[in-house]
């Protein structure tokens, strides 16, 4: 190796490996290639993670609300069926399914042991039915919360379902068909035992809330 002519070092025998260098082009592709094995890697993986979400679907988790809601359901049902003896009313209230869904659970069995029922008195309402009373049971929470103090509460939300009946559940209507009437007393069941229950919950609420008042008076005392 050639030393500078400005340095005190001596000759000698080493080679140098000098590095090839790369030309801007060659950077350039490089680079652009490395890019696109990345963009390649990243297209991939997110098609790959998006062809999974789509292939799997996650099925509806059954709450215990939705059960109460199914068990409802079938009580009107058996109701109205036990007190007009209806074969219409039989076919538009009640499923001829098997009592084997997760929403049926309190339908089949309402007691945490180990005995297998073999005969239930309730037996599974039609999704039509479900639907109504689901979307009742909103109208009257929400009547309830925010109208409580209405006068002719019971007729206000008779009248908003029955109005949703007409638009959303037309075979169900209250108005036309032999089995109106039948129709009519159900809604009205569901409507007062709703509002029923809902005053003994708040009377059960104020009993507390004035107990522990007096208890507080007491203590300060």
């Amino acid at each position: 190796m050639q030393p500078p002519e400005t340095s005190n070092c001596e000759q000698d025998q080493d080679e140098m490996l000098f590095p090839k260098l790369v030309e801007k082009g060659e950077v350039d592709d490089l680079g652009s290639a490395n890019c696109a094995s990345v963009k390649y890697e990243r297209s991939s993986s997110s098609s790959s993670i998006s062809s999974s979400c789509s292939t799997s679907s996650t099925p509806k988790e059954v709450t215990l609300e939705d059960c109460a809601t199914v068990y409802f359901a079938g009580y009107l049902a058996k109701k109205c069926i036990d007190k007009y003896k209806c074969n219409g009313c039989g076919q538009l209230l009640i499923s001829q399914d098997q009592l084997n869904e997760k929403n049926q659970l309190l339908i089949v069995k309402k007691m945490y042991d180990n005995k297998l029922v073999t005969s239930v008195g309730l037996r599974s309402p039609s999704a039509v039915l479900v639907d109504i009373v689901e979307h009742s049971l909103k109208i009257i929470s929400k009547c309830l919360r925010f109208k409580p103090e209405r006068s002719g509460l019971g007729l206000y939300i008779y009248s908003r379902i029955s109005k949703l009946i007409s638009v959303q559940f037309p075979e169900f209507s209250l108005e036309v068909g032999e089995c109106s009437a039948h129709r009519q007393y159900l809604l009205q069941l569901l409507i007062r035992t709703k509002i029923f229950k809902w005053c003994k919950w708040q009377s059960t609420q104020h009993v507390k809330e004035t107990a522990h008042a007096k208890l507080r008076i007491l203590k300060n005392q």
